[in-house]
């Protein structure tokens, strides 16, 4: 379906080949990187691009955009961490009922 607006058709929504350099990391490799990237070794939070880059025997810029590439941010975590407070649990319960209060008073609800 070729148009005034797109002569090669349906090929348009195809790459052309680019110029440049092939990547040489193999799948198996990246698939480890990515794997791993979560994973961090023992005694350690989170990895870090030079960390990982030693352990994989390649490059700390491969690792940049590995992690890049897949939106991979290992040194922003997503947690939940609970308190060791002793009196965690009834902090916890009174803050839950403040908010439960507020919004019965709001919507009009007896108390």
């Amino acid at each position: 379906m070729e148009t005034a607006l797109s002569p090669r058709g349906d090929r348009a929504l195809q790459d052309e080949p680019r110029p440049g350099r092939k990547g040489n990391i193999s799948t198996e490799l990246l698939r480890q990187i990515v794997d791993q990237a979560t994973r961090p070794p023992q005694g350690r939070v989170r990895w870090t691009c030079r960390a990982m880059a030693r352990e994989f025997g390649v490059s700390k810029a491969t690792v940049q955009r590995v992690w890049s590439q897949n939106e991979i941010k290992p040194h922003l975590t997503r947690v939940f961490k609970l308190s060791s407070d002793p009196d965690f649990e009834a902090k916890f319960w009174d803050v839950i009922g403040l908010y439960l209060k507020s919004s019965r008073a709001s919507s009009g609800a007896l108390l």
